[in-house]
């Protein structure tokens, strides 16, 4: 109780290191990624088909091969997914032993709404990385090109949000209300757990419809979840980074972020429901891509 009252309170914050122009470095990169995001939607939507892995991999596999040979599934998503969980990490043991405190320190140097939106981040990817791969059951390969992209996507991400929340904390003064921080982590929680859900609804039904009509095999997703839109993951990852953006204050690095996913995960969603409805005649109607009645 001492140590949350001395964190609340306004005693003086350990000084965390912050590189020489990383704040103006920081927002260049945000910007970078808000123009990214427009570019992507543009060209998932109008000229680029979709990513070639999974069902699309297979339904398209001359340009999957453009991509590279495949990796097996764990082994790409691991790949991929974990420089968003280590560099931010990495940078928070740095400031931590800064302070010479250690977690506390740290906490204490961040604030409670940065400590926040920290620990979201880094259990997010936590399970993306490490305990999202242990679950894929089978599972067709991802291109290495592919993966690759994904990478540096989670490599320039994963260094803007934890520049952003680390380094620039005491550089940057702005926060969110309390109403704001505690309905945008609210948000956040409950796309985290609509996403769960629909990632272990697709994988038990993959897992039977692979033992029904062997690998490769799929089967149309029903249930509640699946009520209104085609991609419910999807919707609950775009709902909880969005969440995030805005328990942030709606900084800059945040909203980007929020912004790209929407943008590239957006035109797959309506891909998967294309696909759906073009697989299974007249069983897939009446839903949307990914929010319910609008896209």
């Amino acid at each position: 109780m001492a140590f949350l009252a001395r964190l609340l309170s306004g005693a003086p914050k350990p000084p965390l290191p912050c590189p020489p122009h990383a704040p103006t470095l920081t927002a260049a990169a945000a910007w970078g990624m808000l123009v990214a995001a427009g570019a992507t939607f543009l060209a998932l939507t109008c000229a680029v088909p979709p990513a070639p892995y999974g069902r699309h991999g297979r339904a398209d596999p001359a340009n999957a091969a453009r991509y590279g040979r495949g990796l097996p599934a764990r082994l790409a998503w691991f790949f991929q997914e974990a420089p968003a969980l280590f560099i931010p990490l990495a940078m928070a043991c740095h400031a931590a032993r800064a302070t010479g405190r250690g977690l506390p320190g740290l906490t204490a140097a961040l604030g409670p709404q940065r400590s926040a939106l920290l620990a979201a981040f880094l259990a997010h990817y936590a399970h993306r990385a490490l305990v999202f791969p242990l679950r894929i059951r089978g599972g067709g390969r991802t291109p290495v090109g592919i993966a690759g992209l994904a990478f540096a996507f989670c490599t320039y991400n994963g260094l803007m949000q934890g520049a952003s929340l680390v380094w620039c904390a005491q550089e940057t003064k702005s926060t969110a209300s309390p109403v704001l921080f505690r309905v945008g982590m609210g948000a956040f929680a409950v796309g985290a757990a609509l996403n769960l859900a629909a990632d272990g609804a697709l994988r038990r039904l993959r897992q039977s419809s692979e033992r029904e009509g062997g690998e490769g095999a799929y089967a149309l997703p029903a249930g509640r979840l699946f009520a209104l839109v085609a991609c419910p993951n999807y919707a609950g990852e775009a709902l909880e980074w969005a969440g995030w953006a805005a328990a942030s204050g709606f900084a800059l690095p945040a909203v980007a972020f929020a912004a790209y996913t929407l943008a590239n995960l957006g035109p797959r969603a309506r891909a998967h429901n294309a696909w759906y409805r073009q697989r299974f005649p007249g069983r897939f109607e009446g839903r949307t891509g990914m929010v319910p009645w609008v896209y």
